[in-house]
């Protein structure tokens, strides 16, 4: 009897609710005061110097942290972009001869239309855990995906997707001259996360708005992208902060999760909650626990009020599609920022800021390197939902008429999803035309 098959197009229609992005800002630690989570600003003294390959090392200078970057560059060419910002958009060179080195990480061969994220290097450059933490990541994650090296904790697949899905921008270090001084400000004496132009304080020490090359070539390099989330990295404190910076603080919001309520609340306080306290979970307690008290908008969690803090800005400073911040930002002399309405999160990583060596850890060791690794990975997800199969049939396969065929998939990039179901049938279109649908998994919806 002649056997009749028949080929499968399948189309997952995913339908999503998602509460709106946008992640914490911090940076702020140098003005705190002691609270329940204690502040160190001294230096650790570093141990074990003589750390085997497999071990994070800290870079000694900017040049060398650079030179890390361009090695991986010419390792894996396909995938990773080093590039002078400050010289793509004309900004000038940072005093004392530096080059703003952003880094790029995608399958190229696949274009640029990709969601984007984006995260910067210390903007004090004494906070180093972040700065060094992602060149850690960047190698990690070509090792990872395009190596034979075991990778425990993620699978090579799911790697190779996110590489492929997804541009990863990091700005190398927004401070390079303080990084190389382990010192918060740069040359002039400047905070760099003072002269973004939200509320901007003149009081602050900066040179005024965008004065610094560093702050020039940030506002070109958001608004000639699309970022949907980023963030800065800190250190001197243990917490996850988000907008608003020194507005708004008449707007309380009240996490459904926790009970606890914060002043200064953004639009999007349900999604900074969430997001936040999830990642609080995942990215570990080596640096210290998480929780309501160290996760929140900037002021309450902090205790006092930032201007021109990164963070605001890139959140809120489009205001011709938020003309409620009109009154803080100075669009009249600097243009509208239609890059900004970034969701974005400025991690305090470490209560030390410049911890030693020894605490980095390596893949397996899970320190400070892993913790950044997490916090990339988890913000870097959350960049658009998608739906991943997880086993059964692959794409082409052919099965016999009338077989039972097992599909399982996974929805991520999301904090909520309301509802996810199959349509298919003999159509090449089963999106407009479909004979069967699955079941509506709707468990969640409302959450």
């Amino acid at each position: 009897m002649k056997k009749h098959f028949l080929k499968i197009i399948i189309s997952g229609i995913v339908a999503l609710t998602l509460l709106t992005t946008i992640l914490p800002t911090s940076a702020y630690s140098n003005d705190m005061q002691e609270q329940t989570t204690t502040t160190q600003i001294t230096k650790e003294t570093e141990q074990n110097s003589n750390f085997g390959p497999s071990w994070y090392n800290k870079p000694s200078t900017y040049a060398q942290l650079i030179s890390w970057y361009q090695a991986l560059e010419t390792q894996y060419p396909d995938y990773i972009e080093v590039f002078k910002a400050n010289v793509l958009y004309n900004t000038g060179t940072i005093p004392n001869g530096y080059d703003d080195y952003y880094i790029r990480i995608t399958n190229e061969s696949l274009g640029l239309h990709k969601p984007e994220v984006l995260f910067l290097g210390g903007p004090h450059g004494d906070e180093t855990v972040g700065t060094i933490g992602m060149f850690w990541f960047t190698d990690w994650l070509m090792r990872m995906a395009f190596t034979d090296e075991p990778s425990p904790y993620y699978s090579k697949d799911w790697l190779r997707w996110f590489i492929d899905n997804r541009e990863i921008y990091l700005e190398a270090s927004h401070n390079p001259y303080g990084f190389d001084q382990d010192g918060r400000y740069d040359s002039h004496g400047w905070d760099l996360n003072r002269e973004a132009d939200m509320n901007w304080d003149p009081g602050e020490p900066t040179g005024g708005i965008w004065a610094s090359v560093n702050g020039k070539t940030l506002h070109a390099f958001v608004d000639n992208h699309t970022i949907r989330l980023g963030a800065d990295f800190h250190g001197g404190a243990r917490m996850l902060l988000y907008s608003w910076g020194n507005m708004h603080s008449n707007i309380v919001g009240t996490s459904p999760i926790t009970g606890y309520s914060y002043n200064y609340a953004p639009p999007d306080f349900y999604f900074h909650d969430a997001s936040s306290l999830r990642l609080g979970d995942y990215i570990g307690d080596y640096g210290g626990n998480l929780d309501k008290y160290s996760i929140g908008t900037i002021p309450d969690t902090v205790g006092y009020t930032v201007g021109g803090g990164i963070c605001p800005w890139a959140y809120g400073a489009d205001v011709e599609k938020n003309p409620v911040e009109d009154q803080y930002v100075q669009d009249e002399v600097w243009g509208n920022y239609y890059g900004a309405g970034v969701l974005w999160l400025s991690p305090e990583m470490s209560n030390t800021k410049n911890p030693g060596q020894d605490t980095f850890g390596n893949d397996t060791v899970a320190r400070y390197g892993a913790e950044i690794r997490r916090v990339i990975l988890h913000e870097t997800d959350l960049a658009q939902p998608y739906l991943r199969w997880q086993s059964g049939v692959q794409d082409d396969d052919i099965v016999i008429t009338n077989t039972p065929v097992n599909f399982t998939w996974q929805v991520n990039g999301s904090m909520v999803v309301d509802h996810t179901f199959l349509q298919y049938g003999n159509n090449p279109n089963p999106i407009q035309t479909w004979t069967y649908t699955t079941t509506d998994h709707d468990e969640h919806s409302g959450d």
